[in-house]
């Protein structure tokens, strides 16, 4: 019961030690050591990890010493569950119940240590590491101990007890999967379709890093990341998308890489009626809660009521209402009325609400500038912009490559091409990594396999997310021009 490292006194690990095995623990105490090969150092009867209850190489209270032979014969263990009455009173324990916890595993094989740090010491956890398989399972037994109350249903068969796991490792191949998760049904068998937890190999296949429904494995395919669950900020989960490999609108862009997907000017999260984002879905990005997840759109179809209006155009505030003076993207018969009257219908009208004759639309997000606050869809209000001097029409002012909502985010000048006049432009300094307000600032993402070997200094610009997002300009996203 006690680990090789502690018994000889060793405090720290070699470098090499894989600390997330659980095969290492220090010892507490390096001054006294025991014997690794010889399970009783002291010979007096009771093992060393029964005399060190808890395993950690130091006599504390309640334990006996094993390298003092006399303590042995005087312990008092009323159960045989090789720990005394007197080490179990103060565990917690029961003196008169060889399983406390009703595990088929005895006490003083369980032990006092807590491995999963659940508050309840192993002997009283009968799921030590809290992987999901029970510890007797784990330790590969067919029947449960004398003492063992199967009503408690804390005891499992081990299906196949040649093939055991570490009840107190979580991971017992350190594959990144836990035991549980690997062998599902938790008999201790590997059944079809069931990974083996004692193979590290199988798990790299199965790894959901971010927990967003899609392996590792599927989201490289796909090129999506596998530590962000909503790669394209959308508000859904990257494997919940539903047009995971899909692309509607043409764009080169699919699914989870693209916030909208059917490009009416809705992101995909407000059409599925999300009001809460993913916990990797960026403040910065597009998500919009919808005031009304009761109506939903389909996220991959530009017209949903196939009336003739985009359902950007008919939602003309994008907030996923059907608000006063708006159509309902969910009825084509309201498309064909012309509420404006300015001479085009309702389903072909991008401000169906506003005489707008001309259709302009400077930023091609299906809404007229005649009702668009953000006529060139630079994330700066056209209010904002005639205040500050930057054109309403023109999503990067100064042409440095970053759009100028993003510029006054930053604290970048929209009206400035190179803000720190370092003759680095704004927009390069971002995607290498550099500060666009530091002229002294070096850039750190520079080489490598993202370079632009046609401007040395600079990465080399990324696929774009949909929406505005320049894929791989970490650690800022939504900032480049399209």
């Amino acid at each position: 019961g006690l680990l090789d490292g502690t018994e000889l006194g060793v405090v720290e690990p070699h470098r090499d030690t894989a600390l997330d095995r659980g095969n290492f623990r220090a010892d507490a105490d390096p001054d006294t050591t025991t014997d690794p090969l010889v399970a009783d150092s002291d010979g007096g009867g009771l093992a060393d990890g029964v005399e060190d209850l808890n395993r950690d190489g130091r006599v504390d209270d309640g334990e006996l010493d094993p390298n003092d032979s006399s303590d042995d014969a005087t312990a008092l263990d009323s159960d045989g569950d090789g720990v005394t009455d007197a080490a179990e009173s103060v565990n917690g324990t029961l003196p008169m119940d060889a399983d406390s916890d009703d595990d088929g595993v005895p006490d003083g094989i369980d032990g006092a240590t807590d491995s999963d740090d659940d508050g309840d010491i192993d002997a009283l956890d009968p799921d030590s590491d809290n992987d999901g398989v029970l510890d007797g399972t784990e330790a590969g037994l067919t029947r449960p101990h004398a003492d063992t109350n199967l009503e408690a249903e804390a005891f499992v068969a081990d299906a196949a007890p040649l093939t055991r796991t570490n009840p107190r490792v979580a991971d017992t191949d350190g594959g990144g999967i836990s035991d549980g998760d690997e062998d599902v049904n938790r008999n201790g068998r590997v059944d079809p379709g069931e990974l083996d937890p004692q193979n590290a190999a199988d798990d790299a296949r199965h790894v959901d890093t971010d927990f967003d429904g899609l392996t590792d494995a599927e989201e490289r395919e796909l090129g999506t990341s596998p530590t962000d669950n909503d790669s394209d900020d959308d508000g859904v989960l990257d494997g919940e998308e539903p047009g995971l490999r899909s692309d509607p609108d043409g764009d080169g862009l699919a699914g989870a890489l693209d916030a909208d997907s059917d490009d009416d000017g809705l992101p995909d999260g407000l059409e599925l009626g999300v009001t809460e984002p993913a916990t990797g879905t960026s403040t910065d990005g597009p998500f919009v809660a919808d005031a009304d997840p009761a109506t939903r759109t389909n996220p991959l179809r530009r017209d949903t009521d196939g009336g003739g209006a985009s359902d950007g155009a008919e939602d003309s505030n994008g907030n996923g209402r059907v608000d006063d003076g708006e159509t309902d993207p969910r009825n084509a018969r309201d498309d064909n009325d012309d509420a404006d009257g300015d001479g085009v219908a309702n389903g072909a009208d991008n401000c169906p609400l506003r005489a707008n004759a001309d259709q302009t639309d400077t930023d091609g997000d299906a809404r007229g500038d005649a009702c668009d606050g953000d006529d060139d869809g630079d994330g700066l209000p056209d209010e904002d912009e005639a205040a500050r001097g930057t054109n309403p029409l023109e999503a990067d002012t100064d042409d440095d490559g970053l759009l100028d909502g993003a510029e006054v985010r930053l604290g970048t000048d929209p009206l400035d091409a190179d803000t720190d006049g370092d003759s680095i432009s704004d927009a390069d300094e971002i995607t290498a990594g550099s500060d666009p307000l530091d002229p002294a600032s070096p850039a750190d993402e520079t080489a490598g396999p993202d370079a632009d070997p046609d401007n040395p200094g600079v990465r080399a610009p990324q696929p774009d997310k949909g929406c505005g997002v320049s894929r791989g300009a970490p650690p800022l996203r939504w900032l480049l021009r399209r």
